[in-house]
C-alpha cells in the first residue's frame, strides 16, 4: 500500500473586498482580491482520486492544476529548481512522516489539508 500526497488547485470566481486604511492619507481604500482554493490530499492513490471528485463534485470548483508532494530525486527539476533542496526535502519528508502517522490514527482514511 504505497501512499502518495496530491496538492490540487482549483479555479474559482471567488472575489475577496480587502479594505485598507491609509496612514498618509487618512483615507480607506479597496481592493478586490481572488481567492484560489487548494487542498492537500493524503492516502492511497485511489482514496486520492475519490477525495479528489467528491471535493469537485461539492464545491463546485475546476482543478486548475495538480502536482506531487515528495521528496524530490537529486537531478530531477524540481530538486534543481529550489535554492536548498536538501532543506525543502528534509522538510517534506518530516511532513508526510506525520501525514502517515496522522494516516494510521485516522484508521486509514483519507486526510485533506487545507493549504
Amino acid at each position: 500500500m504505497d501512499l502518495i500526497a496530491t496538492d490540487f488547485y482549483f479555479y474559482s470566481d471567488v472575489f475577496i473586498n480587502n479594505t485598507k486604511y491609509d496612514i498618509k492619507t487618512s483615507k480607506y481604500y479597496t481592493d478586490l482580491e481572488t481567492y484560489t482554493p487548494s487542498i492537500r490530499i493524503f492516502g492511497t492513490k485511489e482514496q486520492v482520486e475519490k477525495a479528489k471528485n467528491k471535493y469537485i463534485k461539492d464545491t463546485g470548483y475546476c482543478l486548475d492544476e495538480a502536482y506531487d508532494y515528495k521528496v524530490e530525486t537529486k537531478g530531477s527539476y524540481y530538486y534543481d529548481f529550489y535554492s536548498n533542496p536538501e532543506k525543502r526535502n528534509k522538510e517534506v519528508k518530516t511532513k508526510l512522516e506525520y501525514y502517515k502517522k496522522k494516516y494510521k490514527q485516522n484508521n486509514n482514511k483519507t486526510l485533506i489539508i487545507g493549504i
